[in-house]
């Protein structure tokens, strides 16, 4: 009952093979109208709105994306996605997200992981947690805020420690998330990683994978399976 049509573009250095900019856009054509909607109203109209996507790689350790959702009715933008994140290295990464709904929403959100200081008299030089000697090791924060520009309070939050020995990991990770305006459910996940061996306690891993754009694992996983709650 609908054709989904869409057009990508992107600009790729022929050296490197490293993508500098995509650009795209995607329109649904109607056949016939669709009467089950989330709003419970028939939907009548033949093209929906222009999805017009973008993203740049080109300058050195950002990267800017935004999708922009188009009303041709009342010529105006009616949901804005913008985005920037920075990653100068492994494991460090910071990220800046702006989400805007047109009389629905409007909301901020910051999350990263970063190192914090190294303990235990040494550790790796190169910013790699996988190369750091023996026991000594480095503490690390990873975090996600979520701000309601509308409500004007933080909705959901994320904030947790890392610390990699070298031979074992440890982590603590505090998750808030909002079940109604005067609503929140709380839960603290700790979990201890012996390297190579196994994982002991509640896995916060997925939460950070999810939650945080750019975050990367201390360790991969050799076992090569997904993390599981």
């Amino acid at each position: 009952h609908h054709l989904d049509m869409g057009l990508t573009s992107r600009l790729i250095d022929e050296r490197s093979g490293a993508e500098w900019l995509r650009l795209g856009l995607v329109q649904r054509l109607q056949f016939a109208d669709q009467l089950i909607t989330p709003e419970g109203s028939p939907f009548t109209r033949r093209w929906s709105d222009l999805m017009l996507t973008g993203s740049t790689g080109v300058v050195s350790s950002w990267n800017f994306d935004a999708i922009v959702r188009y009303n041709a009715d009342i010529q105006r933008p009616v949901r804005t996605v913008l985005s920037t994140r920075y990653t100068p290295a492994d494991f460090r990464t910071i990220s800046l997200t702006y989400r805007y709904a047109r009389n629905a929403s409007e909301q901020v959100e910051l999350g990263w992981q970063w190192p914090i200081t190294r303990l235990g008299g040494g550790g790796a030089t190169s910013g790699r947690a996988d190369a750091a000697p023996g026991c000594q090791g480095r503490l690390y924060g990873v975090g996600r805020i979520h701000y309601s520009a509308s409500e004007r309070r933080i909705t959901d939050s994320l904030a947790g420690l890392e610390f990699d020995a070298g031979c074992w990991i440890a982590r603590i990770v505090a998750e808030r998330l909002s079940t109604g305006r005067a609503e929140a459910t709380t839960r603290l996940m700790l979990q201890l990683e012996l390297v190579g061996l196994s994982r002991l306690g509640s896995n916060p891993l997925r939460v950070l994978k999810d939650n945080i754009p750019g975050y990367q694992l201390l360790r991969n996983d050799r076992s090569g399976q997904p993390d599981r709650q």
